[in-house]
């Protein structure tokens, strides 16, 4: 049998416009201690915040970023998957094109949230080379 004192707990939850101080003082109360409170990208409306018009070139420079990336060292798997994704929507638009990345790496070489990061890092830093 398994004691309860040999587990930590983790504690996800979804809402918007929390105060993290409330957060941490609610968890106090239940007696749990060593509180860390992360703000995660809520991709939806990270996504309806994008452009939504083509923009030239912007599929091949993402296609041109992630290519970089996985030449720095980032895993040929979830780079391959992405490059392929650029390949099959030539559309240019970021909505289009940043659901399309997100969707070919999410539950297959990233959890929701770390695909959620690493499309947005893809899109910021192609939209800010214009």
């Amino acid at each position: 049998m398994m004691n309860n004192s040999f587990y930590d707990y983790s504690i996800t939850a979804i809402g918007e416009r929390l105060d993290d101080d409330k957060i941490k003082s609610a968890l106090e109360a239940l007696g749990l201690s060593e509180i860390l409170v992360e703000k995660l990208l809520n991709f939806d409306a990270y996504v309806d915040s994008l452009p939504n018009a083509p923009i030239e070139n912007f599929t091949q420079r993402c296609d041109d970023w992630i290519r970089c990336w996985g030449n720095g060292g980032g895993d040929l798997s979830t780079e391959t998957v992405l490059r392929e994704a650029c390949k099959v929507d030539k559309s240019n638009n970021p909505r289009v094109l940043a659901r399309a990345l997100y969707e070919s790496i999410v539950d297959y070489t990233k959890t929701s949230f770390d695909a959620a990061s690493m499309v947005s890092t893809i899109i910021n830093e192609c939209l800010n080379e214009e």
